[in-house]
């Protein structure tokens, strides 16, 4: 009865690298990223764009990594895949960005901005003031309302005097219809305000709201005035005349060639 004679019982001889025995025989084979040479012996690297067991695969890596001959592709940092065909999206790692900047997701890349409402200022993200800034702030009616800024933002509200109507336009609020004028005699409404005035024979106080009747400087006075009569700088009762008239004596008004009278 004959014996098997283990070939591959010395090391891995006579193969170059690795060795199984057989019944009778042996079989040669090679480490992955290495090919079997046709002496069936000798092992060779993989030539690129091979790699694997044998050499019998094909790198293929979108140009985004390199070509390992034991592993096959191995992508760039920002992409992954078998054939490095997918973008990573940096965005969704924590901690992607500084605190306070936004991560925005590009194909094979990422970057830190600030947020909407923020500008870069020395490294850091700053709240921009809209209301100060004339090319941030584009939705306010400057005529009719006023900017107020919000940390990242800004708001739009009526001006004093205005309120917004069911479309949302900031209109002229007419106090004097309202009853809210407090006007004694007469209200006069304006745009965003009002006016209070008086009827003839009164006016307004200091107060704004309030009139008062106006005195007759003559009465009780012993002056007979042919047009009008008033006060002084001394706060005197004295006549007066129209335009082209002069007094003559105390109380007559007289022209160049007619006397006004009474």
């Amino acid at each position: 009865m004959s014996t098997d004679i283990n070939e591959c019982e010395y090391g891995n001889k006579p193969c170059s690298q690795s060795c199984i025995n057989q019944l009778g025989t042996y079989q040669c084979s090679c480490y992955t990223g290495f090919k079997l040479g046709p002496d069936g012996v000798s092992c060779a690297a993989c030539e690129k764009p091979y790699y694997g067991e044998n050499c019998e695969n094909i790198c293929q890596c979108s140009s985004h990594g390199s070509c390992d001959t034991v592993r096959g592709c191995v992508c760039d940092e920002s992409w992954t895949g078998d054939n490095c065909e997918l973008d990573v999206n940096e965005c969704a790692q924590p901690n992607s960005c500084p605190e306070g900047f936004v991560c925005k997701n590009k194909i094979g890349s990422f970057s830190c901005v600030c947020p909407d409402g923020y500008k870069l200022d020395n490294g850091a993200c700053l709240d921009i003031n809209e209301c100060t800034d004339i090319f941030s702030n584009t939705t306010c009616d400057r005529l009719v309302e006023v900017c107020i800024n919000t940390v990242g933002s800004y708001s739009c509200s009526c001006k004093k005097g205005f309120a917004r109507n069911a479309q949302s336009v900031c209109e002229d609020i007419n106090e004097c219809e309202l009853k809210v004028d407090k006007c004694e005699q007469i209200c006069d409404n304006k745009p965003g305000s009002f006016n209070c005035l008086c009827q003839q024979g009164f006016y307004l106080s200091d107060d704004r709201w309030s009139c008062v009747k106006v005195k007759d400087p003559c009465v009780g006075q012993t002056l007979n005035c042919s047009y009008g009569c008033g006060v002084d700088a001394d706060n005197v009762a004295t006549c007066y005349c129209p335009r082209g008239f002069q007094l003559k004596g105390t109380d007559l008004c007289q022209g160049m060639f007619k006397i006004y009278l009474k």
